[in-house]
């Protein structure tokens, strides 16, 4: 726990997805889904927690799937970056039919397009949005004191990768720049897949960032 926040890490599934729920009280906020609504739904039941928002670091399958599931037990609003909402209503884009499924969002759901720098209120201090580009071209990290959100943009040991529908290497790049640029070293750093870990060790384990 720090400053009051608390943040339950949901992980156990095929695609080793990593979901957050960060807890302010009797509120939570979800980022990124993904495959364990179920897990996700359970908790919050258990916990009598009321699911205030969801955020999404971008637009794919497995980060965005069970927004369905949880739809039917709740009623949220949906926070992306702007240039990431298409995905929500796109196939070509998302990635469903690479797992052999189908997602498309409901108009009727609320979307709220985000820009670089927004913040996302929650809790004392609410959550800032960095546009960092490079996996998908609206995908974004959410920092929230020296915690930071990083999708698939940034792992322990790796980043994302830049082949897949408005993905860029060189977007990519100057992302994780602006990530260590914006972040101090004591920032504890938790992906959209695999373990967390500080700034400071991932400038030493990841080969993409010691040159930075």
């Amino acid at each position: 726990m720090k400053n009051g926040i608390k943040i339950k890490i949901f992980y156990d599934n095929i695609a080793g997805q990593n979901s957050y729920l960060i807890i302010s009280k009797e509120s939570a906020l979800l980022i990124d889904p993904g495959f364990n609504g179920e897990a996700v739904h359970d908790f919050l039941e258990q916990n009598k927690l009321i699911l205030d928002k969801v955020l999404l670091t971008h637009g794919h399958f497995d980060h965005v799937r069970d927004i369905l599931f949880l739809r039917k037990h709740y009623d949220f609003p949906i926070f992306v970056h702007e240039k990431d909402k298409e995905f929500l209503y796109d196939e070509r884009h998302n990635y469903a039919r690479a797992f052999h499924s189908h997602f498309v969002l409901d108009k009727d759901a609320k979307v709220v397009g985000l820009k670089d720098g927004e913040t996302v209120p929650f809790g004392d201090q609410g959550l800032i949005t960095l546009h960092t580009p490079g996996h998908t071209g609206g995908s974004a990290c959410y920092k929230l004191g020296n915690l930071l959100f990083s999708g698939d943009t940034l792992f322990k040991d790796s980043v994302g990768r830049t082949d897949l529908s408005t993905g860029s290497q060189n977007d990519m790049h100057r992302s994780v720049s602006v990530i260590f640029r914006k972040c101090s070293l004591q920032t504890k750093v938790y992906p959209g897949h695999g373990e967390s870990a500080e700034l400071k060790q991932i400038k030493l384990d990841n080969p993409f960032c010691q040159n930075i």
